[in-house]
């Protein structure tokens, strides 16, 4: 700062995320999957992916093609949960149930991928993202 000029604590104006029309149809995208996350139709025995898993997949693929970015800062987390998830597959050649290992693989790989995914989506915009996900 130069001079007698005091932070006030707001971002300089150039700093502010603009907000595109893609990135405002996307963020109705996550708000929609997050409303439907509630609704669980599956029968007795089948292990079936919800609604939801599959709006979220297609949620985190639509996401990234419109131009969410993987920041930097995750990835030491995403490389240690990759060593997870080597280490299941390592311990699973042994697993005395073999046809149960697959599935819960998937789900573990499942459920990464979509932790990863709102860690970006909230680093790109704290304080509006982060709201708008609680809120919905």
């Amino acid at each position: 700062m130069d001079g007698w000029q005091i932070d006030s604590g707001r971002p300089a104006p150039q700093a502010i995320p603009r907000r595109t029309l893609f990135m405002r149809v996307g963020e109705w995208l996550v708000i929609l999957v997050l409303l439907t996350s509630f609704y669980v139709k599956s029968e007795q025995g089948q292990d079936q992916p919800t609604p939801y898993d599959i709006m979220m997949a297609g949620t985190v693929a639509v996401m990234f093609l419109l131009g969410l970015r993987f920041p930097r800062s995750l990835g030491w987390p995403a490389a240690l949960w990759g060593l997870v998830v080597i280490g299941f597959g390592i311990g699973a050649v042994n697993a005395l149930y073999i046809e149960r290992v697959r599935p819960a693989l998937m789900v573990t790989i499942y459920l990464i991928g979509t932790f990863l995914f709102f860690a970006s989506y909230v680093y790109a915009d704290p304080v509006r993202r982060f709201t708008l996900v609680l809120w919905a």
